[in-house]
């Protein structure tokens, strides 16, 4: 079924148009910027397909992303943390954790590797990890921005 162009200035018709996977007559597009063009049917069906993964794909990415971010809350609440903030750069996603005291045996750290890794292994994100001694907490700000980073955990006093 061939769907015809409406001429400048109408309207189509209020009807849902029949497109077929199979069918190479040209598709007309009037998008918002008055920008007309045409493709095959298969081709409209292809990239609204293609459309349609890649939102699923970023619902189910969102998904895990929260889950991580739970189990960093419950992972923070059982070590000596002071905070936990996760902000995004221009080219990555970083996690900032404030130690309570100065980790001096480096444990908390160990512990935040092994974190780092299970991560990558279960959900494959590729993260920026910083461990801050409390006395550097003041620092924080030199790697999220306070305004627009992701407060996971904080200690209470």
């Amino acid at each position: 079924m061939a769907v015809q162009p409406a001429r400048h200035g109408t309207q189509a018709a209020h009807s849902p148009v029949w497109i077929d996977s199979a069918g190479q007559e040209p598709v007309y597009f009037c998008a918002e910027d008055f920008d007309v063009f045409a493709m095959s049917q298969h081709e409209a069906l292809e990239a609204a397909k293609k459309q349609v993964d890649a939102e699923a794909a970023q619902r189910r990415i969102a998904a895990k992303f929260g889950e991580f971010i739970a189990d960093l809350r419950a992972w923070c609440r059982t070590r000596p943390v002071l905070l936990c903030a996760v902000d995004r750069t221009i080219d990555e996603t970083m996690v900032v954790i404030v130690a309570r005291g100065e980790d001096e045996a480096g444990r908390l750290h160990d512990e935040m590797a092994e974190l780092d890794l299970k991560n990558f292994r279960e959900n494959q994100f590729r993260l920026s990890w910083l461990l801050l001694r409390e006395s550097e907490a003041s620092g924080l700000s030199a790697f999220v921005r306070p305004a627009q980073a992701r407060l996971v955990y904080r200690a209470h006093a």
